[in-house]
């Protein structure tokens, strides 16, 4: 390479080294038995992206052209035929290739026994009458022993009623009494035979006198299935219950299975029922010789599914709305309500209730003016109301002007010179289209003048305070709300009084008298009400004790035109100072002149009224008939 003094040349070698993969096991032989006579396959398999060859052998020889022996599946499978004693030895499968060998090795052992029983048939088995029984012969043979029964000295026969099966053991059908009695089996093969003898006893089967009985329970309550069988003493019975063919749990909180004596039937009870536990339910009666089932439909009644399919096109004010059935949950739906929220009023609302079960659409009119709803479906049926459908999309109305005047329109009081106006502002609902105010009219009664008009520019402020008006007069007010779409309705007119002045005059004659360490009773002359500009409400008497001032004093307040009151709850032997004054709608009245005051009495101490005498009388002549009968006595 040729270039400049500054270049360097860089030679750069490469080694490529190939991963060299033997073999390795997917799958091992392991020991097995096999009888004589009989035929045994042994399988390995081995993996490498390099390729796997396969050798197998009998005692470290390589086993090439033996007699029975045969490989099949690539010679991963090797199947010995009619097995010999001879063939009992130990064998290898070899997997290799060029990069490396591995071996997996078992012992085959070819097992020749004459039958023997190891576990004889059973004395005394117990078969159920009118039930099947299976008497068990299962010698230890090998090869397979050829199985002969009799009962008694005669040999059994297959026909419907003795059924000798593939594994040797008997099935008894329709027991009756005539099968009890002595039972052989005699087991033989090449090596010899043998034979063990058994006996049936027949006693009563297990029957099913009270079957559950099919029933329907409303969801959220409770319902019992009740399952009787009798059976022979001999035995004790034990009930199971399943659901679907699994067992019920009692430790679920929706079941219980409650404790029984000998002879009471067994009741699963289904507490607080869903829907999910509704199904076939099986009450099987077992006892150790033979079981009895039976079958009782549950059926869960519960509240409607959800419609589906909710579709809504809203034109004006006006919604078209339509659904496709859901569940009924086994409870026919009887009707159905549409709800709709806003983004004025977000809580779901009944806009339309008991829709006939048969409708799937309705025409709702008369919705709110500038609302953008949602709309919601939700079926009916005896059970109660079901899961609602899934919300609509967003539809928005048309725009208009308001539909309904302010309500509490009202007012009065407020400061000198001051007409307040009052009402409730419209809720947003309500308002129908933006850019939402208020149009206040007012006018003296008999004045003869138009009204006088001021607006309040705002949606949600509910007060107006008109000026320069004399005070305590009664005026005519209306008032009035417009949108951007125009005005809406005017309220009805509706009087109300301005400003009130406070009482000029203040209260005369007030006395004070202590008639207990906690009480003082103040009583006064009232002020003359038609002298107030405005509406007496009431009076106050401020007290307070020697050593303090009025500015710290309280206040005892007395509603209306009353005239006296008891102060309670004061400190016993204290001096209290105290004046009365009263109050109207326009603020408080002067206090009474001259200086008011009384002592509370000391503890213990009351003030004599002519009631107390009384009292005092009747307790002594009591008290003195008392003392005569005794010592009459």
């Amino acid at each position: 390479m040729k270039g400049n003094e500054n270049e360097t040349v860089v030679t750069i070698l490469l080694t490529v080294i190939l991963d060299l993969v033997p073999p390795t096991w997917l799958q091992e032989i392991s020991d097995v038995e096999g009888n004589i006579y009989g035929d045994l396959s042994m399988k390995c398999k081995a993996e490498s992206p390099d390729g796997v060859s396969y050798t197998w052998y009998r005692n470290a020889e390589v086993i090439e052209n033996l007699p029975r022996h045969q490989f099949s599946n690539g010679l991963k499978t090797l199947t010995i035929q009619n097995l010999t004693v001879e063939d009992t030895g130990m064998y290898q499968c070899m997997a290799s290739n060029d990069y490396g060998e591995i071996y997996t090795t078992a012992q085959v052992t070819v097992q020749a026994i004459a039958p023997w029983f190891e576990t004889v048939l059973e004395v005394d088995q117990p078969a159920p009458r009118g039930g099947s029984v299976t008497i068990l012969c299962q010698p230890k043979a090998a090869p397979t022993p050829t199985i002969v029964w009799n009962k008694g000295t005669e040999e059994i026969e297959n026909d419907g009623h003795y059924t000798i099966m593939e594994n040797g053991n008997l099935m008894i059908s329709d027991v009756s009494d005539a099968d009890g009695g002595e039972y052989t089996c005699t087991a033989t093969n090449s090596q010899g035979t043998s034979s063990s003898t058994g006996s049936l006893i027949i006693k009563d089967g297990t029957a099913m006198v009270e079957p559950p009985m099919a029933l329907t329970v409303n969801e959220g309550e409770m319902g019992t299935l009740t399952c009787r069988a009798s059976h022979d003493p001999f035995f004790e019975l034990e009930y199971v219950w399943l659901k679907e063919g699994i067992q019920v749990d009692p430790r679920l909180p929706y079941y219980e299975i409650p404790q029984i004596q000998m002879g009471e039937p067994s009741q699963l009870l289904i507490k607080d029922a869903t829907m999910d536990l509704g199904g076939e339910y099986m009450c099987t009666a077992t006892t150790t010789i033979d079981e009895v089932t039976a079958l009782a439909m549950v059926t869960i009644r519960g509240r409607p599914g959800a419609p589906a399919g909710i579709s809504v096109v809203v034109s004006e004010l006006t919604a078209n709305i339509s659904w496709s059935r859901g569940l009924d949950n086994n409870s026919p739906i009887m009707s159905y309500s549409v709800e709709g929220s806003t983004n004025h009023v977000p809580e779901w609302t009944i806009l339309r209730n008991d829709i006939p079960a048969a409708n799937t659409h309705i025409r709702l009119t008369g919705l709110s003016a500038w609302s953008t709803y949602k709309f919601r479906v939700v079926a009916v049926n005896e059970i109660g109301r079901g899961v609602p459908s899934e919300e609509s999309d967003e539809q928005t109305t048309a725009q208009d002007r308001p539909t309904t005047a302010p309500s509490n329109l009202g007012g009065g009081g407020g400061s000198d010179g001051n007409l307040r106006i009052t009402w409730e502002p419209l809720p947003s609902q309500e308002w129908n289209a933006p850019g939402l105010f208020y149009k206040v009219f007012w006018r003296e009664q008999g004045s003869e003048g138009s009204f006088q008009e001021s607006s309040v520019n705002s949606s949600t402020v509910g007060v107006y305070v008109a000026t320069g008006v004399p005070a305590y007069t009664p005026f005519d007010v209306e008032i009035q709300v417009e949108n951007s779409m125009g005005p809406g309705p005017r309220t009805e007119t509706v009087e109300v009084y301005s400003y009130q002045l406070s009482p000029e005059e203040a209260p005369t004659s007030v006395t004070a008298k202590a008639m207990t360490s906690s009480s003082i009773k103040v009583t006064w002359s009232g002020v003359d009400p038609s002298a107030i500009t405005g509406e007496l409400e009431g009076y106050k008497v401020t007290y307070w004790p020697e050593g303090s001032n009025e500015e710290l004093g309280e206040i005892d307040p007395v509603m209306g035109s009353d005239t006296k009151t008891t102060i309670e709850n004061l400190e016993p032997n204290t001096l209290y100072h105290l004046n009365v004054r009263a109050y109207s709608g326009g603020g408080e009245g002067p206090p009474n002149t001259g200086e008011t005051s009384a002592t509370t009495l000391k503890s213990g101490e009351w003030v004599e009224t002519c009631s107390d005498i009384r009292l005092l009388i009747v307790m002594t002549l009591s008290v003195a008939m008392s003392l005569d009968h005794v010592l009459s006595a």
